[in-house]
């Protein structure tokens, strides 16, 4: 569990039902209402992408490096619409690919 501070405060609306099966639920693991949500943040959160699991980084950083370097600039300066240039230029010869406007 993160131990950070904490300092936001988020509530909302359940059912009386619901909010006993996860009070029960929290009662049975012998942790708070508060630590049992957000658990459950956290794991939802996991499962959609978001991690905080060391390999899933190194998997992450393994396939942003297999990109790196393949496109050379001609060594101006790299502004917005520099990049922009520069990207649309790249599309178009990899993919036919043009930039509307």
């Amino acid at each position: 569990m993160n131990k950070m501070s904490k300092s936001e405060v988020y509530s909302w609306r359940v059912t009386p039902a619901l909010k006993a099966e996860l009070e029960a639920a929290a009662r049975a693991e012998k942790i708070s209402l508060s630590a049992l949500l957000e658990r459950l943040a956290l794991d939802w959160l996991k499962d959609r992408g978001r991690s905080d699991d060391k390999a899933e980084k190194r998997r992450r950083r393994a396939a942003l490096m297999a990109c790196a370097g393949i496109i050379q600039g001609d060594g101006e300066s790299a502004t917005n619409e520099r990049v922009r240039q520069v990207m649309g230029r790249y599309l178009e010869a990899k993919y036919g690919w043009r930039r509307p406007g």
